[in-house]
């Protein structure tokens, strides 16, 4: 194996032909990590190394992440499939995406209810309106049938035809108290989800601290500058000497030893890639080459 840094606790340089044999003979036995354990390296590097190499094909991929607000996704969408024609569920999709963009997706469980009813009132709202146009264009119809049957002189086909109509009138009525009610409702629940327009307003204009106001504030206001430029300074100095804190080695719970922080800044000679070792020994190479000319000369 590579050469033991005592002081980390972990090896580091280039992978041996011994730890690569390793990792091939117990890829699908352990996970990465545990054979990153046994090998006493980072467990980023194995995992690298065993991706490059096909090895995690012996391990089940990795959970997708999936957006907690798609509807889709969620244990209500399943139950939606049962209440709702396709075309309505492309408008539950529709209303759900713009109301989380609306509420900037900070909406509690509770609230996500809410929600889901607010839209299933709007769908239903929708569908009795459809429902209206279907019994007007009966209507229509029934009456032009009424009175085709009246110039013939056939009074109980024409009888008929008016109950019918009249059974449409009913429904016609009966649709629109639907509507009405179902519309008080979601004026209702948009007042407790607080997404009126007129809410939303009143909200702004409440607050007291204005951008320009501030501006003003702080121009006017010596003492204020003194004691923020005072708190600025010390977030920067406390910054700085975190920054060099997390730039050294740091132990972690797993038992890997690696830098929190690492750029072209805080790299050190013992942290090094395999890939860029190749590139440093072909420099060596290179430079020795150099010199043994300029020796020859």
């Amino acid at each position: 194996m590579s050469t033991n840094d005592k002081t980390k606790g972990n090896f580091s340089g280039p992978m041996s032909a011994d730890d690569k044999k390793f990792i091939k003979s117990n890829a699908g036995k352990y996970t990465p990590e545990e054979i990153a354990k046994k090998l006493r390296r980072n467990h980023k590097t194995v995992k690298k190394y065993m991706t490059l190499t096909g090895l995690m094909k012996y391990y089940p991929k990795e959970v997708i992440y999936v957006d907690p607000t798609d509807i889709e996704h969620s244990q209500y969408w399943p139950i939606l499939l049962n209440q709702f024609s396709h075309t309505e569920l492309q408008n539950f999709r529709y209303h759900w995406g713009n109301i989380l963009k609306q509420f900037k997706d900070d909406i509690l469980h509770t609230e996500e209810l809410q929600i889901i009813d607010l839209v299933k009132l709007q769908l239903m709202m929708d569908r009795i309106l459809k429902q209206q146009e279907n019994i007007k264009s009966q209507i229509v119809s029934i009456e032009k049938q009424i009175s085709v049957a009246k110039k013939a002189n056939k009074l109980d086909e024409a009888n008929n035809l008016q109950r019918e109509l009249a059974a449409y009138y009913a429904a016609s009525q009966a649709g629109t108290k639907e509507f009405s009610d179902l519309l008080k409702q979601k004026q209702a629940m948009f007042r407790d989800l607080k997404a009126t327009r007129d809410q939303r307003v009143k909200q702004l204009e409440s607050n007291k601290q204005t951008l320009a106001g501030w501006i003003k504030t702080l121009m006017s206001d010596l003492q204020l500058r003194i004691d923020l430029g005072l708190r600025m300074e010390k977030e920067r100095i406390a910054a700085n000497v975190e920054y060099e804190r997390l730039s050294e080695y740091h132990t972690y719970l797993d038992g890997t030893v690696d830098q929190p922080i690492l750029n072209h800044e805080t790299i050190k000679d013992d942290n090094v890639s395999s890939n860029t070792t190749e590139d440093i020994e072909t420099i060596e190479v290179q430079k020795e080459a150099v010199n043994e000319e300029k020796g020859s000369y």
